[in-house]
C-alpha cells in the first residue's frame, strides 16, 4: 500500500503518528498510560490467580484436603468462627498458585506471596463478619466482598 508515492512501513507509522500522539498524551495527563496499563494487568491477574484458585482445587480435589481452618471452633456467640467453606487446602493451593504466577509475570515469588496473603487474609475476614451477622457461607455481602469492588454488574449476573 502506498500513500503519496511512499510506502507505508510500521515504523513509519509509529514514528510519526503514534509517536506524537504518546507525547501529546504526556504533556496533557503528565504520565505515559504504558507505564500504569501493564502493572495494573499484573496486579488483576494476581488477585484474579489468589481468589480464584481455591474454587479451582475444590473442582479437583472435592472432600479430600478440606480441613476447616477454624477445626470446626465457635466463636462466643456460638456461631462458626470461620465457617467450613475456609480450609487449609485453599489457603495453601492460593499462596502456591499466586507464588507462581508471580513468578512466571516476572514479579518475584515474594510479591506472589503478598498478594496471596493479602486476599486470603481479607477473605477469612469477610468470612468471620459474616458469621458474625449469621449469613449464610459464600453468600454475598455488599462492602465485605471484594469481588463486589471489582467486578462489573455484567458478570455478576452469570
Amino acid at each position: 500500500m502506498s500513500v503519496t508515492g511512499r510506502k507505508l512501513t510500521r515504523n513509519c507509522i509509529n514514528d510519526k503518528k503514534s509517536h506524537w500522539i504518546w507525547r501529546a498524551h504526556i504533556a496533557v495527563f503528565g504520565f505515559s498510560t504504558r507505564a500504569i496499563i501493564l502493572p495494573l494487568v499484573q496486579a488483576m491477574v494476581l488477585i484474579a490467580l489468589a481468589n480464584s484458585s481455591p474454587l479451582v482445587a475444590k473442582l479437583i480435589f472435592n472432600k479430600a484436603y478440606a480441613w476447616p481452618i477454624d477445626n470446626n471452633l465457635t466463636f462466643l456467640d456460638g456461631r462458626p468462627l470461620l465457617g467450613a467453606s475456609k480450609t487449609v487446602r485453599g489457603v495453601v493451593v492460593s499462596l502456591i498458585t499466586t507464588t507462581l504466577g508471580a513468578w512466571l509475570l516476572g514479579l518475584g515469588m515474594r510479591i506472589g506471596l503478598l498478594v496471596a496473603a493479602a486476599a486470603m487474609g481479607g477473605d477469612l475476614l469477610s468470612s468471620f463478619a459474616k458469621r458474625r451477622l449469621s449469613l449464610s457461607p459464600s453468600s454475598r455481602a455488599t462492602g465485605l466482598d471484594g469481588r463486589d469492588a471489582v467486578e462489573p454488574e455484567v458478570l455478576r449476573e452469570f
